[in-house]
């Protein structure tokens, strides 16, 4: 569903629309396929009206095919699902079951269940690197049985170490989004060699991954000291109140707001965020809240996280304002932006 508030409006129906071979079913539909009863339940935001649906209609001689979320499937983020309402128990009523929503494809609950994830036919991520077990599944229905057919295109995300880089297979590099994972004492120098490097046999992108260090028991967040915990401040307006006000006053809007509830907002925000900023880990000694403070007048880039070449941004021809908006599509360069700004301040 691409509108979850619209069941009608769902991304496959173009597909319907042009071809007339795609059925798209909105609703949970029962249908016979090949003499065989199938049953196909579409994504519910509500789990519940899926696992009411299961408890009443399931059928040991039917194969459902199932969108949504089931207890103990591997994640998108590698972790078992925990909290869903529908559970492999409740879907073994069925002859068979293939599911979508999850990336990862196999079977839920042990090798032997009935319950699988079909996963999706290529990687869409980095967190999807290392697993190619991409590609589509064919079931026999009077073998009862199911096969993956690969996909041998589906890698196109790789995460090297820094140790692997002198057995690289250039032939699995080229074309692909590299991240490289290194430790916080390789000198500069040697990253951007290596970066030229991959790009040099065909890296599509190259992205490095530092491994920080771990933060000293002390400084954590959990053990502040108490004189550092701010006191709370009563406001008699809301969030949204502030939000409101804030973005009217930036875009020269009249506002009724006074000088003094403007400042007593101010100080209610720095207050908040005090003791974090001065945990810091790029605190500068002498700044106030601990944080850097500066005006940025250009930012140049070479070979950084996903840009190959070089490339730089003019910020102090950008017209004056205290708020920016950075917008763009996957993949067009904001969270790269946001790094090299960060690495130009620590």
């Amino acid at each position: 569903m691409k509108n979850r508030f619209n069941r009608q409006d769902n991304s496959l129906s173009p597909f319907r629309l042009a071809s007339g071979k795609v059925d798209v079913y909105s609703e949970v539909t029962t249908n016979t396929l090949d003499s065989v009863k199938t049953v196909f339940i579409p994504y519910h935001s509500d789990d519940s009206t899926v696992r009411e649906y299961i408890s009443s209609s399931s059928s040991p001689d039917a194969v459902a095919f199932y969108h949504g979320a089931v207890n103990g499937a591997v994640m998108n983020s590698h972790r078992l699902c925990e909290d869903a309402e529908v559970s492999p128990g409740q879907l073994n009523t069925y002859k068979r079951v293939f599911l979508g929503h999850f990336h990862t494809h196999g079977p839920v609950g042990g090798e032997e269940s009935r319950i699988v994830y079909v996963g999706s036919p290529f990687q869409s991520n980095m967190g999807d690197a290392g697993d190619t077990a991409r590609g589509f599944v064919s079931y026999r229905p009077r073998a009862d049985s199911w096969i993956l057919h690969r996909n041998p295109h589906a890698e196109y995300f790789v995460k090297i170490p820094w140790k692997g880089l002198d057995n690289i297979d250039a032939s699995r590099i080229a074309g692909k989004k590299v991240q490289l994972s290194v430790d916080d004492d390789v000198p500069d120098s040697k990253l951007s060699k290596a970066r030229d490097d991959l790009y040099q046999i065909g890296a599509e992108m190259v992205e490095v991954r530092q491994k920080q260090a771990a933060a000293p028991k002390a400084e954590t967040r959990g053990a502040l000291p108490a004189v550092l915990i701010p006191e709370a401040v009563a406001l008699t307006d809301t969030v949204q109140d502030m939000v409101n006000s804030f973005m009217a006053a930036r875009a020269g809007a009249n506002s009724d707001v006074g000088k003094a509830q403007e400042a007593e907002r101010k100080a209610f925000f720095l207050d908040l965020i005090k003791p974090y900023q001065q945990y810091s880990p790029h605190a500068q000694e002498g700044a106030r809240g601990g944080v850097f403070q500066g005006e940025l007048e250009s930012i140049e880039m070479y070979n950084f996280r996903g840009l190959k070449g070089g490339t730089s941004l003019q910020l102090d021809s950008l017209p004056p304002s205290e708020v920016f908006l950075v917008s763009g599509a996957n993949g067009a360069g904001k969270s790269t932006l946001i790094d090299a700004i960060g690495n130009s301040c620590s």
